[in-house]
């Protein structure tokens, strides 16, 4: 930190390079009144060189002080201000306005300093220049962290300098250029803008009007990076359920924080989570855009990429990160792989060692950035909840847990048309979509650009038929592993709605990857469940073969994954989640498979259940076999249906016979 000096304020001035000051600080002062920044009338005839800059921080000191504020300023001789600024680029502006309006004949200027260390350098220069009747002011973006504790705790005066809204942007047009002026300007009219962004839309050969319409299309430019001017709106956008509606809220909560000036009833931030692919990038960009704020992104990755990937520097890139988004406030950090951050439970001791200062800032940056005050909200993303330090989502900081999962077919539709942009402007993309459920934004990215490689190696533009030759190919698959397919799924989706272990969305046999098709069901929290539950979701993942055996004569070996997960939950409950006649947990959920190579008796315990849930399985598929056999037929016709289309088709196999959709008790009886 450099050391404070007493210099004149005419040596400020020239250090500073000023054109021409606000004020004639040169020429003895005998007035009572503060003096003004130069009135409009006079801009004319300065000369316009450095004058925007200076209006705008007259304009913005005027809009955060009051006239007995500047009163206070100009009557005492020795005052201590604290000075706090959107940015680092608003110090020197706001510091040599502030100069010119303290009536003492010097003023000591408390220079920030870059760390905490540099903080206490400037305590004896602060006090012994008040000490001596000479006033001392102190400008910073963080001053409770970089000023002088001595000025901090001696401060006659605390200003907040807040990001220029409409009327301080009215305010500095109509003191340095001509031309109407609406009676009111949207407080957006700078969102995302730092000084220098503002500065550069004054022209000394423009008006006012030219200004007002650089300046709103620098804030696009600033909100809206990357063309995503073709983003999805989130008012309309189907398929992020709770996430969504979040965002929304969180839109309606800034716009409200716009009028009032208060952010203290909006929520700070929130976790998406969900498998890779579902697009909680994109959303988290629709919801920046709807709250009309800009959206700052980064991952831990790139702390250390941007950085020499030392302690002290991926602190520093952190910090960054955040004094950014303060002078972009009201903004959104956006923390991508936030899982990338190690959970402190689960470090060793040497990598704790490295690890809890980057961490301890970090949560640090979060409780700051957060505040009421800062208007920064945080959101993170994560493709493993579990593995995100419980300190993270503690209220206050990412306070919510939001589930993104694969969109419904109308989510699917929109993700689509945001990444073909311009091309089938007229098409109805959702008989497409609608035969590709559980496809995430990920796919259908790799959809468009498949397609239109292509249109292109055909040498014509895009057509739907590329798309759909994309999406959902010709099935080659024989009639009969067709058929096979169709009866698998059918037993699963029919099983699942008889013993009712989930909601149900979808059953389909598009074949993807390795898979001849699948059944999907909302996601299942484990801690709710219990053993009858466990049980009649082994029941539901073992109807898939049990369904191929009676109805298709024979067996295949697709049916592998099935049973690789009836024995992890079959596993998990005797070993981990003390639901099998033990207490004892003896791995995670997730590593309870390496258990069967090492304790016959364990494997013993785990193919007793197999073998007992799967003759369930066989009754249940006898017992249904009506209703299995028209959902396969439907499938087989169809290739996709919904959970509310198989409820249907069972139903009306069963008319009479409402039990089997309406009470689970018949699956309990058969699986105790």
């Amino acid at each position: 930190m450099t050391e404070p000096t007493h210099r004149p304020r005419s040596t400020l001035r020239e250090r500073l390079g000023i054109i021409e000051p606000i004020l004639d600080l040169d020429e003895e002062v005998q007035a009572d009144e503060p003096p003004s920044p130069v009135a409009p009338s006079a801009r004319r005839s300065r000369p316009f060189a450095g004058w925007p800059i200076r209006a705008i921080a007259a304009a913005a000191f005027d809009a955060a002080t009051t006239p007995a504020v500047r009163n206070a300023l100009w009557r005492r001789r020795t005052l201590a201000v604290v000075i706090k600024v959107p940015t680092r680029r608003w110090i020197e502006p706001i510091g040599r306005h502030a100069e010119a309006l303290v009536r003492s004949p010097n003023v000591l200027f408390a220079p920030a300093g870059d760390r905490r260390s540099d903080r206490t350098a400037g305590d004896s220069p602060v006090a012994e220049a008040l000490g001596s009747g000479t006033s001392a002011i102190g400008v910073s973006h963080a001053p409770d962290r970089l000023l002088p504790p001595t000025l901090l705790a001696a401060a006659d005066l605390h200003i907040r300098i807040d990001a220029p809204d409409g009327a301080v942007i009215r305010d500095a047009i109509r003191r340095c250029l001509s031309g109407r002026l609406p009676a009111t300007l949207e407080d957006t009219i700078a969102a995302g803008l730092d000084l220098d962004d503002i500065v550069s839309a004054f022209r000394p050969d423009g008006t006012a009007a030219d200004a007002i319409a650089r300046l709103r299309a620098a804030s696009r430019a600033r909100i809206l990076p990357d063309g995503d001017d073709g983003l999805p709106r989130l008012e309309t956008a189907a398929g992020f359920g709770e996430a969504r509606e979040w965002g929304l809220s969180l839109a309606r909560d800034i716009a409200d924080g716009r009028i009032s000036g208060r952010y203290d009833h909006c929520d700070r931030g929130a976790v998406l989570h969900g498998p890779p692919g579902t697009g909680k990038s994109l959303l988290a960009r629709m919801i920046a855009r709807a709250c009309g704020v800009p959206l700052l992104a980064a991952s831990v990755a790139e702390f250390f990429a941007s950085s020499a990937g030392y302690l002290d520097s991926v602190v520093k890139a952190q910090r960054d990160l955040f004094a950014r988004a303060a002078a972009l406030a009201p903004c959104i950090v956006f923390l991508d792989e936030l899982d990338a951050m190690p959970n402190r439970q689960t470090l060793s001791p040497r990598g704790r060692d490295w690890w809890t200062p980057v961490i301890t800032d970090l949560l640090l940056l979060l409780d700051s950035a957060v505040s009421q005050r800062d208007r920064i909200f945080v959101i993170g993303a994560t493709n493993r909840l579990a593995d995100i330090d419980a300190a993270f989502l503690r209220p206050g900081r990412l306070e919510r847990a939001l589930h993104v999962g694969p969109p419904d077919a109308e989510g699917l539709a929109g993700i689509l048309r945001h990444h073909l942009s311009e091309d089938l402007p007229d098409v109805d993309l959702l008989p497409v979509a609608r035969l590709r459920p559980g496809a995430v934004g990920a796919d259908a990215m790799e959809w468009v650009r498949a397609a239109r490689r292509r249109a292109r190696m055909s040498g014509r533009s895009l057509v739907l038929d590329d798309l759909t030759a994309i999406a959902t190919p010709p099935d080659l698959r024989s009639p009969e592993t067709i058929a096979r397919a169709a009866v698998h799924e059918a037993a699963h989706a029919v099983a699942a709605t008889v013993l009712k272990t989930g909601t149900l969305r979808h059953a389909t046999i598009v074949a993807a990857d390795t898979s001849g098709g699948h059944t999907r069901l909302d996601q299942i929290e484990v801690s709710t469940m219990t053993a009858d539950r466990i049980e009649a979701l082994i029941v539901m993942v073992l109807s898939g073969r049990a369904g191929e055996e009676i109805l298709a004569g024979s067996i295949a070996a697709g049916a592998a994954a099935d049973l690789a997960m009836a024995t992890r939950l079959a596993t998990a409950r005797h070993a981990s989640l003390g639901l099998g006649g033990t207490l004892a947990a003896l791995a995670p959920m997730e590593e309870v498979g390496l258990l069967l190579t090492t304790d016959p008796k364990l494997r013993a315990a785990v193919e007793a259940d197999l073998q007992r849930l799967y003759a369930v399985a066989q009754t249940l598929v006898r017992t249904h076999r009506t209703g299995i056999e028209a959902v396969a037929e439907a499938l087989r016709t169809r290739r996709v249906l919904t959970g509310a289309e198989i409820e249907d088709v069972v139903r009306n196999c069963f008319p009479t016979e409402s039990k089997g959709l309406d009470r689970a008790e018949w699956a309990g009886s058969q699986i105790s």
